[in-house]
């Protein structure tokens, strides 16, 4: 019984890990490279999106662990979180000017990403507000509705499939338990990072 509990406990853990926010921000990229027309990427994107939008966070966290500003890289605590949401909007920020600057194009697909890395940014900026001022919110839960919004809203402007849409309310759900039973957030918690992501991006690509 003990064992199985760990296993569990273990998978809720992966899936916390696979799908956090810096996952499916670049997951986001790549649903829209997916939609549009074949286009050529410059050999620097991938790296560069990667690294700006995923690796730039974590490794802000674990330096801030190795300094003793962070117990772990759960980030579990409301008031450690205040140091982590700069780091991450920080690399959102950077990635948008290299979206912005780097690509010189105005192509259909690129300017899409250029409002995904704008729901980013607009959404960490709100969590990070929102977690100042004394509410815990969940980011996990932002991050995927994101992902959720994004394929709706391109659900009602293109005819893409509605696998993508099934898709990701499989992983919100997938997400929102895993989040749940490793007590890391309340339903009110949960609920409230969900509804704020995918507003924040519904509303951006729909005006």
């Amino acid at each position: 019984m003990i064992f199985a509990t760990v296993n569990i406990r273990k998978s809720y853990l992966a899936i916390s890990y696979l799908f956090f926010p810096g996952t499916m921000a670049v997951g986001g990229f790549a649903f829209i490279i997916q939609q549009g027309v074949p286009i050529a990427l410059p050999w620097h994107f991938w790296p560069a999106i990667i690294f700006c939008f995923a690796a730039f966070p974590v490794l802000g966290i674990l330096l801030l662990i190795k300094r003793g500003l962070l117990e772990n890289i759960h980030v579990a605590k409301r008031t450690a979180r205040n140091r982590s949401y700069p780091l991450a909007l920080a690399g959102a920020a950077i990635g948008k000017l290299y979206l912005h600057y780097g690509i010189l194009t105005e192509h259909t697909v690129f300017l899409n990403m250029q409002l995904w890395a704008l729901c980013i940014n607009i959404t960490l900026f709100l969590l990070w507000i929102i977690n100042s001022a004394g509410l815990k919110i969940s980011a996990h839960t932002s991050g995927t509705s994101g992902f959720l919004a994004l394929c709706t809203a391109f659900l009602l402007q293109y005819p893409i499939s509605w696998n993508w849409v099934y898709i990701s309310v499989f992983i919100c759900a997938l997400v929102y338990i895993a989040r749940f039973r490793l007590s890391a957030h309340s339903h009110k918690e949960l609920i409230a990072g969900f509804c704020l992501g995918f507003i924040v991006t519904f509303a951006v690509f729909s005006l």
